[in-house]
């Protein structure tokens, strides 16, 4: 953009210059719920779900306590435990066993019933999280307030991690970086495809950045990403 137009709202350059690209069409699969009523688009996004990986360093920790209690007699000895050695097993046990378990239990309940709601106007975004128990404001901002929306697919994280490996790589070897990619490099990029993500949708503003909607698919999150910029411009969001 300009350089004069760095500092203005992202609703005031949607009004003055007409859109060029056709707005992405809604996916088949779609996991959102969007909701128009009023001039204000309703957004409900699942949270992710929660990843294996971090499951298993959640219940890592109550595993380790186990196996402590177990090397130390805790559940073979027969005779009475001392008072030092309750508080002992007591604070393994609790520390090591039960918080980690009851992290692990409240993190798969809210990747089940979490959900992330957004709700945007021609005056407003607002960026809540509502949880197991409880609905908490992430972010809300006045439209004016909004720089940039913004996108981050799987393919366009995979596509800067690609540019950013390859431009080191030249660097190594004093070359000019090109496009092509060696086919060592293409068997790692294809194995690391199936673990990066997207941060899903950004918003911009003067004080940071507010991320939601990752996890969701490619598609979704262009579609998604349309339905704010054209609330936020006043246009129809379907």
């Amino acid at each position: 953009m300009p350089a004069s137009q760095a500092d203005a709202p992202l609703q005031q350059r949607l009004r003055a210059v007409p859109r060029e690209q056709a707005s992405p069409a809604r996916p088949p699969d779609i996991q959102s719920d969007v909701l128009d009523a009023d001039g204000r688009v309703r957004i409900v996004m699942p949270l992710p779900r929660l990843n294996p990986f971090a499951a298993v360093a959640m219940l890592f920790p109550a595993a380790i306590a186990m196996t402590m209690l177990g090397w130390l007699g805790f559940f073979s000895t027969a005779r009475a435990l001392r008072p030092g050695e309750w508080i002992f097993f007591g604070v393994l046990f609790l520390g090591f066993g039960m918080l980690p378990a009851a992290s692990f239990v409240s993190g798969l309940l809210r990747s089940r019933v979490g959900r992330t709601i957004v709700t945007v106007s021609t005056g407003e975004l607002r960026v809540e999280q509502r949880g197991i128990a409880r609905t908490r404001t992430v972010a809300a901002f006045s439209a004016l307030e909004v720089l940039d929306v913004d996108f981050s697919t799987k393919e366009s994280a995979l596509a800067s991690a690609r540019r950013n490996a390859e431009a080191q790589s030249a660097t190594m070897r004093n070359e000019a970086a090109t496009s092509q990619a060696s086919p060592a490099a293409e068997r790692v990029f294809t194995v690391l495809s199936a673990f990066i993500k997207g941060q899903g949708i950004i918003v911009k503003t003067r004080t940071g950045l507010t991320t939601f909607g990752d996890g969701l698919s490619d598609d979704e999150i262009r579609y998604l990403h349309g339905v704010i910029e054209r609330t936020l411009a006043g246009g129809n969001p379907a």
